[in-house]
């Protein structure tokens, strides 16, 4: 079982704020490695792109295991929506390089919500 949770389960943060929380893992065998990511990508038409703008290793490997983060959020780019792609952002601990992972999506953005680019009419 894998644990990953943020304080006060906030899932919408300001650019430059800090995410704290636990991450860690239960289970009968202990993994052989086991990282923290936090990062934006894409989504839509088009290529995706993943950028890991911060990232914990973690140097102990019991079976159980918790431990305390914070992470901070760079000034950008921010949460948004568009008719063509989005950027979505996302903590994830990934344990046994991939074979074990949990994500938690979050909302990076001055704003209480997500921004959404309307379409333009050009005349």
């Amino acid at each position: 079982m894998l644990i990953l949770t943020i304080d006060d389960n906030l899932r919408e943060f300001a650019p430059g704020q800090v995410i704290e929380g636990i991450a860690g893992w239960q289970d009968e065998a202990a993994p052989k490695d086991a990282v923290l990511r936090l990062f934006w990508y894409t989504e839509g038409r088009g290529t995706q792109d993943v950028n890991v703008v911060a990232e914990k290793e973690f140097a102990m490997f019991p079976s159980a295991y918790e431990e305390r983060f914070q992470l901070i959020l760079p000034d950008q780019p921010y949460s948004y929506s568009g008719a063509i792609t989005s950027i979505q952002w996302a903590l994830e601990l990934v344990l046994n390089k991939g074979k074990d992972v949990v994500r938690v999506d979050i909302l990076v953005s001055p704003w209480t919500e997500k921004l959404t680019l309307a379409s333009l009419e050009m005349k």
